[in-house]
């Protein structure tokens, strides 16, 4: 996910160091903003090539939840894929 400060309250210009091109990470608990520097990316894959440790886990879903709501130390709960969608 790639963030940007929000310039429609004030008229100065974005600059590079305003972008963020960050990844969520969690320990099972809570959520963690991770800066990651990316490679070559297509429709479905973008390589990570610098700011994660192999062993990390990933928040990949809800794209909704992830570009929306959550901020560095977030509450989470972690569901199995299958049943990220399900009614309760």
């Amino acid at each position: 996910m790639t963030t940007r400060t929000d310039t429609t309250k004030n008229s100065t210009k974005v600059t590079k160091e305003d972008v963020r091109t960050i990844v969520f990470t969690t320990d099972g608990k809570y959520a963690f903003a991770k800066d990651v520097t990316t490679g070559i990316q297509d429709n479905s894959y973008i390589e990570i090539t610098s700011g994660l440790a192999d062993s990390v886990k990933i928040i990949t879903a809800p794209f909704s939840a992830i570009s929306k709501k959550l901020k560095d130390s977030t509450l989470i709960q972690v569901v199995k894929k299958e049943n990220l969608y399900k009614e309760k």
